[in-house]
């Protein structure tokens, strides 16, 4: 990406499309808004690598 050097920009990995539902648009807009906290400070802090892992064998799912 060419970015100027005074804008900031995100780049998020999202293989599971979660920054593309409304919850995490609304909690970057309130976070901001209401408090002026902005995303870089606390978008790093999430930790989904729950996600990473494989569900139990002896769970019944069908995403395994």
């Amino acid at each position: 990406m060419d970015v100027d050097e005074y804008e900031q920009v995100y780049a998020l990995k999202d293989p599971w499309g979660m920054f593309l539902n409304s919850f995490w648009i609304n909690v970057a807009w309130f976070l901001y808004s209401g408090h002026g906290v902005e995303i870089h400070f606390w978008v790093k802090t999430l930790d989904f690598t729950i996600f990473d892992r494989l569900a139990p064998e002896d769970r019944d799912v069908w995403w395994r």
